[in-house]
């Protein structure tokens, strides 16, 4: 990328782009990425909802030795309480009890007065990414500009596309290091190995997913600890019986059916606590961006995705 592209692409971002702003997301394109495409993507994430952009704030970083672009990705407030309206993202509503946030209803959910912290650090990058994702090609947009030979499905998102393509070969979220410090401070250190995890701080900073994930790993560390104990006594004993391992055989039975018995009673009970128990999907995972065929229906949702002849899936499986 020459020193003319370098400075046409800092006048693409600079023009939407207010010169300070708070990003959460980071891409990061291939060494060497065609500057239409990068030029193009950005575009697309700056223009507005109207016009089939993301509405998000952008800055790019040119890195020349490397000849690679980097794109930090933010957001307004407005923007992202537009986004967490349109997903129908839980908060907590007045009356103490997990809602779907409403903009008209905005006034009565908790927390509102301070619009910053209203939504986590978790909950931002996640709607950052939905709302990137949800940039789709349009009829007229059947390829990617620089990359004639990358097609384009209409209704398919254009950012799926760059990373099937390995045009953006990196996309992660950014860390809040004081955040973190205090995160790691009540959690992962020795003196707390004894205490309850900060499951409620992980939630907040890294999302429910990331939470529940480490309360059963907690969890089932702390199950772990019968079994173990008579493993331990079969162990340093010398009790030999034709029952010993019947016995433990039937205790395993019964700890395993108590274990996940409790093990949902209290992921209900977090997910509850979240407002995530009734959350359920209400879209189809579409297909990936690097699958290829012919533009065909999907039998099921009726959507129009790539489709292979059903011939050469079974003979695929016959070589």
């Amino acid at each position: 990328m020459g020193e003319e592209e370098t400075r046409g692409l800092q006048s693409v971002f600079r023009q939407k782009t207010p010169s300070r702003f708070r990003p959460y997301v980071v891409l990061e394109f291939a060494v060497g990425a065609k500057q239409p495409a990068i030029e193009w993507m950005i575009s697309k994430l700056q223009a507005s909802e109207s016009s089939g952009g993301a509405d998000l704030e952008v800055s790019a970083v040119v890195m020349t030795f490397k000849k690679q672009t980097v794109l930090y990705i933010g957001a307004k407030n407005s923007r992202l309480l537009t986004a967490a309206d349109m997903t129908g993202l839980s908060k907590i509503y007045k009356d103490n009890h997990y809602r779907e946030f409403s903009i008209e209803d905005m006034a009565n959910f908790k927390g509102i007065e301070d619009v910053d912290s209203f939504l986590t650090t978790a909950e931002k990058q996640k709607l950052i990414l939905h709302e990137m994702e949800a940039v789709r090609a349009s009829d007229e947009e059947d390829h990617i500009p620089g990359y004639d030979k990358i097609k384009l499905w209409t209704g398919k998102s254009i950012l799926k596309k760059y990373l099937s393509r390995d045009i953006i070969t990196k996309m992660y979220p950014l860390h809040e290091p004081e955040d973190l410090k205090k995160l790691g401070a009540d959690w992962y250190q020795i003196k707390r190995i004894f205490k309850e995890q900060p499951i409620d701080d992980i939630r907040h900073y890294f999302g429910e997913k990331i939470a529940l994930y480490f309360a059963f790993l907690g969890y089932y560390t702390i199950a772990l600890i019968p079994p173990a104990f008579i493993g331990i006594i079969y162990f340093i004993t010398s009790w030999q019986s034709m029952y010993r391992e019947a016995i433990f055989a039937v205790f395993n039975l019964i700890w395993a059916t108590i274990f996940l018995e409790v093990w949902k009673r209290y992921c209900s009970e977090l997910s509850y606590r979240w407002g995530t128990i009734d959350m359920v999907s209400s879209t189809y995972d579409e297909p990936r961006a690097n699958y290829f065929g012919t533009l065909g229906e999907n039998p099921v949702t009726g959507k129009p995705e790539p489709v292979f002849p059903s011939g050469s899936v079974v003979f695929g499986f016959t070589v």
